[in-house]
């Protein structure tokens, strides 16, 4: 299984987000409290990160997990390859 390395990033999601892709409006509906160390412990424990996110709309998502891969230094692949096993 996956295991991301939490050291990095008390980043919020919705900071980042919102700065990175100031057009888009949907950005406000991310949690402003979720940083990317929140979701990859979520991910670490199985947990479903879209309730956390606060958003299932997949092209947030994706954005915010290719972020995460950047950070964490991991395969976007393997975010994707465990987010079956999350409930």
């Amino acid at each position: 299984m996956l295991r991301i390395n939490l050291d990095p990033s008390g980043v919020k999601v919705r900071d980042w987000y919102l700065e990175t892709y100031p057009d888009d409006d949907r950005g406000s509906e991310i949690n402003p409290d979720v940083t990317f160390r929140d979701v990859a412990s979520a991910l670490n424990d199985l947990r479903d990160p879209y309730p956390i996110l606060g958003v299932a709309d997949m092209g947030i998502s994706t954005r915010c997990f290719w972020k995460m891969s950047g950070i964490f230094q991991i395969r976007l692949n393997d975010i994707y390859n465990i987010l079956p096993y999350c409930n």
